[in-house]
């Protein structure tokens, strides 16, 4: 049983990935609803 570590490793792996893209998701959600210009061309996609 010594590859139970790639198993936690893919587990983990994927834990962080899942956490990524609930942040992301709410940073678009949260910037999408705080300024909602009419046009959308001048979205700062630098940070």
């Amino acid at each position: 049983m010594k590859e139970g570590w790639v198993t936690w490793l893919l587990i983990a792996f994927g834990i962080l990935v899942a956490i990524g893209g609930v942040i992301a998701y709410f940073r678009v959600v949260s910037s999408a609803s705080s300024d909602h210009p009419p046009s959308t061309k001048d979205h700062r996609s630098e940070e």
